[in-house]
Formats: C-alpha cells, structure tokens, sequence
C-alpha cells in the first residue's frame, strides 16, 4: 500500500528495519541524536558505506557518534 502512494503522495516512513527501508525508499536520510549523519538516493548511500568496507566504531558512554558522512569520501 505504501509503495503505490508513491508516485501521488510524499511519505515519511521512519524505520530500523533496514530491509523493509531498502523495499519501500528511494531516498533516505541517517538521523542520529538529532543529526542527520547521511542523505541521499538509497543507490548512493549503498554505493558509499557498502563497497565490502566494514568500520566498526567503538563508542564510549561520554563520546557520540562520529558524522558518517564524512566516511567514503
């Protein structure tokens, strides 16, 4: 049902089901603590963080999240 409003209607889905985001999303935004991390067309994001690179981060309780944007350029 969503995927067929598509084309008529501008959706936010909010998810953390990756699969059903990479189903129903063409383009797709990162938001973590209120910071958008990442942007962009699901190819191109795919194209960015999935290229057989994983990163792993180890986060300590006072530090955040480094911005992912910055990551595969």
């Amino acid at each position: 049902f969503i995927k067929s409003l598509a084309g008529e209607k501008t959706i936010l889905f909010s998810s953390h089901v990756l699969p059903e985001v990479e189903q129903l999303c063409e383009d797709i935004t990162i938001i973590h603590n209120g910071k958008i991390r990442a942007s962009g067309d699901i190819h191109e994001i795919h194209k960015k963080f999935r290229q057989g690179l994983v990163l792993k981060i180890g986060i300590g309780e006072k530090e955040s999240i480094p911005d992912l944007a910055e990551f595969g350029k």
